[in-house]
């Protein structure tokens, strides 16, 4: 991963932690948990800058029939990130194209995984 790419994660990290209230957790060892938040429901989320970095984050969810929530892309309010988590498992920013597919494959493999 490129050094840009690494600078950018932890940029959109530290948005979504102030966004959603929560911290990150610094550490490559994480177990896909950048952002811890005080939330029984959503307890932590995965971040990733870019549909490519998901779809490598999903497809290690499905081997290990583990699922993180997830957001991909830019980050919007509180209330549009929360929503979407509790109902798709996931926040897909509107920078992302074909935002709605994204979405629809995200709620499959969180079904595939057993949540």
């Amino acid at each position: 991963m490129s050094a840009s790419a690494v600078f950018r994660g932890a940029e959109l990290e530290n948005a979504y932690a102030e966004i959603l209230g929560g911290r990150v957790n610094d550490g490559f060892n994480d177990h896909g948990k950048d952002i811890v938040l005080a939330d029984d429901e959503i307890p932590a989320v995965q971040v990733k800058s870019t549909l490519h970095f998901a779809m490598e984050f999903l497809k290690e969810s499905l081997c290990r029939r583990q699922f993180i929530p997830l957001c991909v892309g830019e980050p919007a309010s509180r209330h549009e990130i929360l929503t979407s988590l509790r109902e798709c498992g996931a926040w897909v920013g509107y920078d992302i194209p074909n935002r709605g597919e994204v979405l629809d494959g995200i709620v499959r493999v969180k079904e595939l995984c057993g949540v």
